[in-house]
């Protein structure tokens, strides 16, 4: 990613996400409330292109299925799932909540980029 983008996409996500950038994109990171840590892996060239990524992370994530697997891991899983998400909330309720608050964090992050990427289209 160029040093241009690289500047835009800091101004835009900067203070509220992690950047970490290479040259295909940026991977923004980001914690949920129960503290999982999570990437949104953006790949682009123009603010337009890392929002259109955005989007499919954010249409992909199913926080129903991503609740359902990690109580499955934390439950069933090998000991090495187990020990991976020692962490997490037991409760099935509490890690679909935390789901989806990972799903609306995604949004935010396709908001702004698209909001970046329409300004700088006119």
């Amino acid at each position: 990613m160029n040093d241009k983008l690289q500047d835009k996409v800091t101004n835009v996500l900067g203070k509220d996400y992690k950047l970490h950038f290479d040259e295909e994109g940026v991977d923004v990171e980001f914690w949920s409330p129960a503290g999982e840590d999570m990437t949104a892996y953006l790949r682009g060239d123009t603010l337009k292109e890392l929002s259109q990524e955005a989007m499919e992370s954010y249409d992909s994530f199913d926080p129903d299925d991503h609740a359902a697997q990690i109580y499955h891991a934390k439950e069933y899983g090998t000991e090495e799932q187990q020990r991976f998400y020692a962490g997490a909330p037991a409760s099935l309720e509490d890690l679909l909540e935390d789901a989806k608050a990972i799903k609306r964090t995604l949004k935010d992050i396709v908001d702004k980029l698209e909001k970046a990427a329409k300004k700088e289209g006119k």
